[in-house]
């Protein structure tokens, strides 16, 4: 026999309840909410994508710079990274403060630049920047933090020197 909900304060807090054998009973219920960012990751359309950063909004000033040229690969994790012209090979990216994360469909991500410039899958671009470790980033060297943690998703377990672009400028090549 089904029971019949007849109160729910709040499902994300688990208090619901049922009408069961004539009194009321708690319910306790769980609700997964899956937000897929990144950052290069994600669906929300925002420079930290949801939890997932993807632009270098609120970092201390940039140092010293060099050019990276490639090709934008969006990863199959969502992660979007730089094939590099030369050597290491990929780097992940963190894009210029106010640049966005969107998801155009299941398969196709692209980042928006604050001047509305779209990068999307497969764009040779020329990124001026700064290469640099995941403990550069801000407490990017623990693996709990939000950079942290998205660095190790993006990059995996085992760090390399640089692993990084820090872009400060974007253009199309």
């Amino acid at each position: 026999m089904a029971a019949l909900l007849t109160s729910c304060n709040s499902v994300l807090t688990g208090r619901c309840w049922e009408l069961r054998s004539g009194r009321f009973v708690r319910v306790i219920s769980m609700v997964a909410v899956l937000v897929i960012a990144t950052t290069g990751c994600g669906l929300v359309p925002s420079s930290l994508a949801g939890n997932h950063p993807v632009s270098s909004d609120g970092f201390p000033p940039i140092g010293p710079t060099t050019t990276v040229s490639g090709v934008v690969v969006n990863l199959d994790n969502g992660c979007i990274v730089l094939a590099t012209d030369v050597n290491p090979g990929q780097l992940w990216v963190v894009w210029p403060p106010g640049a966005t994360y969107h998801a155009l469909d299941e398969h196709t991500n692209e980042i928006r630049l604050a001047d509305g410039t779209q990068v999307q899958d497969g764009a040779r671009i020329e990124i001026v920047g700064q290469l640099i470790t995941r403990a550069d980033l801000p407490d990017g060297g623990n693996s709990d933090s939000m950079w942290g943690s998205h660095a190790g998703f993006c990059l995996g377990a085992t760090t390399k020197d640089p692993e990084i672009v820090r872009a400060e400028t974007v253009a199309k090549a």
